[in-house]
């Protein structure tokens, strides 16, 4: 099965990279899944205590099967959608003040992340940070998010700068969920906006800098701890060491997700669908602070399987769903995995302004972090960026209702 899984990764970045084709949200799927399938290239993955285990046939075969369902579909995708020509673009109407209220949650968020969390975000544990953490750096987090890709939409050069500062932060306190998302949204635009073209040889070096970014991403998580601890010199001899740089992709994140999927294959794992429940509390804003509960998967899993792991093992949505309903279920997400691939493609296509900022992002979510969470989590992530736009784009609608009123009162007087 290496081989077949082999034949299939170099398919599709022949078919994404060298081919001439738009970048799109298949093209950032792909990806995923050849940074999410990575022990796949090494045949194996690790338990608990650095065990060296096979990966099984039938993690194999999901592994080639998502990405040949995401080639195909973007074939499909390529030779139907509308043509440019005919597009008919969409934005939010009476939404030219939703950057200016999106700053201000950044603001009055920051501030109160700082005074209720203060000198906790500056911990080198994370697990002890995690403790800390509130709705208010979650909020500020997700507005840096939405606030970067809108600075950089708007041009807005000082903005963008500002919010840059405030992605490393985050970066900094060792999150780099928001950071990497915010990432993927513009570069994602940038590479879109170039239209057809062969990526990999028109586009080279926007290609080296983003994959210089995602290196970035595996080597920093084992340097946050040292860099918060001030422990230069261990950070000095970590770079400098080339041994370092491959022990961060052969035990980087990709290889403990992908031991769950392979762990819940070997134990014929099953949960059932009882957990989905929990989807419901998902659409109402705030519903945990409600007393809203839901069990998750992770929390099913990982006191079976992994008892001996005291930290947050993550998820992964593919295990997620063979073990609640088998292959079938496997099969049906994975169509549907697909079916919001194409149907957001073409909302994305025809998006401009604040609804673009929506899509890009959403999609963000959906075709990059999928592999490593839960259902219930990738909808959880995307109702934090839904309800902050449409705050601000409630305030927006509000603003500008009032000023053409005044406007229209004004013109009545005279």
């Amino acid at each position: 099965m290496s081989i077949i899984f082999y034949i299939v990764c170099i398919l599709g970045f022949i078919y994404f990279f060298i081919n001439k084709r738009t970048f799109d949200f298949f093209s950032i799927a792909y990806v995923s899944s050849m940074v999410y399938f990575l022990p796949g290239f090494f045949g194996t993955t690790f338990l608990p205590g650095w065990i060296i285990t096979d990966l099984l046939m039938e993690t194999y075969f999901i592994m080639c099967l998502i990405p040949v369902s995401i080639v195909i579909t973007a074939i499909i995708y390529d030779y139907y959608h509308i043509s440019d020509e005919h597009l008919i673009k969409y934005d939010f109407q009476n939404s030219e003040y939703t950057y200016i209220m999106i700053n201000i949650i950044t603001i009055v968020s920051f501030i109160m992340m700082m005074l209720t969390m203060g000198s906790s975000l500056f911990l080198a544990d994370k697990k002890e940070m995690m403790l800390e953490i509130n709705s208010w750096s979650k909020i500020w987090e997700n507005a840096v998010c939405i606030g970067i890709v809108l600075a950089y939409l708007n041009n807005n050069k000082k903005s963008f700068l500002v919010y840059l500062a405030m992605i490393a932060f985050i970066i900094y306190t060792g999150d780099r969920t928001i950071p990497a998302i915010a990432l993927i949204s513009i570069m994602t635009i940038v590479f879109n906006s170039q239209g057809k073209q062969s990526i990999l040889f028109k586009r080279f070096k926007l290609v080296s800098i983003s994959v210089l970014f995602a290196l970035f991403f595996f080597v920093y998580k084992y340097l946050y701890i040292h860099i918060k601890l001030k422990m230069w010199t261990e950070v000095f001899e970590k770079l400098t060491n080339p041994y370092f740089y491959l022990e961060t992709v052969k035990f980087s994140e990709p290889f403990a997700i992908q031991t769950i999927l392979n762990e819940t294959i070997k134990h014929d794992f099953y949960v059932g669908m009882g957990h989905f429940t929990g989807l419901l509390n998902q659409l109402v804003p705030f519903g945990n602070r409600l007393g809203a509960t839901s069990v998750t998967f992770n929390n099913l899993f990982q006191q079976q399987l992994f008892p001996e792991v005291t930290y947050g093992m993550g998820s992964n949505i593919w295990a997620e769903m063979l073990s609640a309903g088998g292959w079938g279920l496997l099969f049906i997400f994975v169509l549907l995995f697909n079916m919001v691939l194409y149907v957001g493609n073409g909302l994305f296509r025809k998006s401009y302004g604040n609804f673009r900022v929506l899509m890009v992002i959403l999609l963000s979510f959906w075709s990059f972090y999928i592999h490593r969470s839960s259902l219930e989590y990738t909808i959880n992530l995307n109702k934090r960026i839904i309800l902050l736009l449409l705050i601000s784009y409630m305030f927006s609608a509000l603003v500008g209702y009032a000023s053409k009123n005044k406007t229209y009162n004004k013109l009545v007087k005279s």
